[in-house]
């Protein structure tokens, strides 16, 4: 009516609107700040970090001598290498990679949100979710790929969304559109399955404007050009097309499939979203008429990544796998929040927003501060637990074992059996066996595999007893263990301590199924008075000196565990 006042939510969009940028690089600047406050490094990048290393000193890109793709993420170990051969320090150089990757997020996301929104305050309110997410915060860095696929994906969904708004720069939309899928691909491969439906978005885009050949041409022969290669260089040298993390890995069954669906169950309840989300989705059953199918490609992205994450059991790090659809999920959640729960509540749109950013803050601060190591099914393990490697870093230094190892045992040159093949092998330059078969053709084929009571995804098959004999290992140290170095002398034949030996040697070998009998304990020095646990599996003259010269601890028994 003439002479109405705009009301409050009207007065604050057109401020947003003219003042939006400023709002969004402050919300950035926040959210910066707080992934560098929770960064952190995990053992697993060092697995990257090692293969980055070999392509740089002119091994190719292997993590030991045989070429085996124990790897997900090329295009990253590629980043790496880079930082490598510049001469920076590894762990620095991923956690520079990964916070660009994460500005570069909030900014796909903002520009995205504003495109398919068409309001400035949804559109902030989607950066602000991922600003106050602790699970997006600390994995701007963690030393893998994650952050870079989220913006990739992003970004990508940007291309796609330009080619439906249509305009003269179509093709070099396209083209953009094709090289960041391809390049979303290369830092891990399950990208492909958003890829998928970002690019089945912009064909459809195409389809409805009849558009010239050209932008289908620069639609599909960039990654064309890009991907083709790729595949067809890993054909010819790893002898496979995918990478040997998928068969170390993978295996639907029922136990997985639950795991996957509780996986996503917790990070809904434990970040408090589900409330929300069903608050929305009601408001949206009610105001049918005003859902929006622009926000159908969006949908189906989180739709059929939660699909695949269930499928493949989720993960055990820390919701890691949830983060790259987490630019979707809260533009979906944005949306829902904006129009369709505060029009329920007479239009309250920036109390509400204010509401929900609140709810969620404080859901993520709750749940940082409460889970603190390991979900009791041993399913999941926390940031914390993941940064300081199970209390085995407590002062940070992943360098103390691994440097340990080299100094005393390089001469002997060894062979070492290990769960945790990142930081150790990166230090030591130790030759290893990988026991959970990520970087093992023959473990993760033909391994032993655990039975539907052990949920733990990514650690479904194991190196046989046998198998490392076989191999002539020396020393099987599987997760590292450090202990007083005179335990072995307080121990004795207490049978306390020999039944608490032998879980250990039993967890070691943890579906091994032939019996164990004699077994040799020796402990490493670490630190001093500290001690690493290893199983002496294959003597040696030159390690028995070694353990005689140093006079390192050991602990003879017959355990006749199985």
């Amino acid at each position: 009516m003439p002479g109405t006042s705009p009301s409050f939510d009207e007065r604050l969009e057109a401020a947003l609107r003219r003042h939006g940028l400023v709002v969004f690089l402050a919300l950035a600047a926040v959210g910066l700040a707080l992934a560098w406050r929770c960064r952190f490094i995990q053992d697993d990048a060092f697995i990257s970090f090692t293969y980055a290393r070999n392509l740089v000193e002119g091994r190719g890109l292997t993590w030991s001598v045989a070429r085996v793709e124990g790897y997900t993420n090329p295009l990253w170990v590629l980043w790496i290498a880079v930082g490598l051969r510049c001469g920076a320090e590894p762990v620095a150089w991923s956690w520079l990679g990964g916070m660009i990757a994460f500005a570069a997020t909030l900014v796909a996301t903002w520009r995205l949100a504003l495109r398919l929104l068409d309001r400035a305050l949804p559109a902030l309110l989607a950066v602000a979710l991922l600003v106050v997410n602790y699970s997006v915060l600390a994995y701007a860095t963690g030393g893998l790929e994650t952050m870079a696929q989220a913006a990739l994906l992003a970004w990508a969904a940007v291309a796609a969304e330009s080619l439906h708004r249509g305009s003269p720069r179509d093709a070099r939309a396209a083209a953009a559109l094709s090289l960041l899928l391809a390049a979303a691909v290369m830092t891990r491969p399950d990208s492909a399955l958003p890829g998928l439906v970002l690019g089945a978005w912009a064909a459809l885009a195409l389809l409805r404007r009849r558009n010239t050949r050209s932008t289908w041409v620069a639609l599909v022969l960039p990654a064309a050009l890009v991907l083709g290669p790729w595949l067809g260089w890993k054909l010819a040298y790893y002898g496979r097309l995918l990478p040997n993390t998928f068969y170390a890995k993978t295996g639907v069954t029922g136990a997985m499939v639950a795991n996957g669906a509780i996986y996503i169950g917790r990070f809904l309840h434990w970040y408090r979203l589900w409330p929300v989300f069903a608050v929305g989705l009601a408001a949206l059953a009610v105001r049918r008429r005003d859902a929006d199918a622009r926000l159908l490609a969006p949908l189906a992205v989180v739709a059929s990544w939660l699909a695949y994450i269930v499928l493949v059991g989720g993960d055990f790090m820390e919701f890691r796998l949830l983060v790259p659809v987490t630019p979707f999920l809260f533009l979906l959640l944005a949306h829902l929040v904006c129009a369709q729960v505060a029009p329920l509540l007479r239009g309250q749109t920036a109390l509400v927003a204010l509401a929900v950013v609140a709810l969620l803050a404080w859901g993520s601060v709750h749940h940082a501060r409460t889970f603190r190591t390991q979900t009791a099914d041993q399913a999941l393990d926390s940031i914390p637990a993941l940064a300081d490697f199970y209390k085995v870093y407590p002062d940070g230094d992943w360098s103390v074992i691994g440097n340990a190892l080299r100094r005393e045992l390089a001469t002997a040159d060894p062979l070492v059996a290990l769960d945790a093949v990142g930081a150790i092998p990166w230090y030591s330059g130790l030759r290893t066996v990988d026991q959970l078969g990520l970087n093992d053709a023959f473990v993760a084929e033909h391994g032993l595999r655990a039975d539907a009571s052990y949920r733990r995804p990514g650690h479904q098959r194991h190196a046989s007893l046998p198998y490392l004999r076989e191999r002539g290992v020396n020393f099987v140290i599987g997760h590292p263990t450090l202990v007083p170095l005179d335990l072995f002398a307080v121990a004795g034949n207490d049978p306390q301590w020999r039944q608490m030996a032998g879980d250990w040697v039993t967890r070691t070998a943890p579906l091994n199924r032939e019996p164990i009998g004699h077994v040799r304990l020796v402990l490493l020095p670490v630190r001093p008075g500290q001690g690493l646990l290893a199983w002496y599996l294959t003597p040696t003259p030159a390690l028995d000196a070694a353990i005689v010269g140093g006079g390192w601890p050991v602990w003879d028994f017959d355990t006749g565990a199985r």
